[in-house]
């Protein structure tokens, strides 16, 4: 099974991915004008886990 991951991968690059991971209350909702809006989340248990996020590219 793993000759078989690694020979159908082969040639790509690898991904790195980070996770934070935090709990707590927050503020989600739309923000933006008409013509452009998007979906944000605001509290500072965001920013402790963006924080945290942050930590695992050292």
């Amino acid at each position: 099974m793993a000759s078989q991951l690694q020979t159908s991968f082969a040639g790509y690059q690898p991904i790195q991915v980070g996770v934070g991971v935090h709990f707590g209350h927050m503020m989600v909702g739309i923000v933006g004008e008409a013509e452009r809006m998007q979906g944000d989340a605001f509290s500072d248990n965001v920013n402790l886990a963006s924080r945290l996020e942050s930590l695992t590219k050292l």
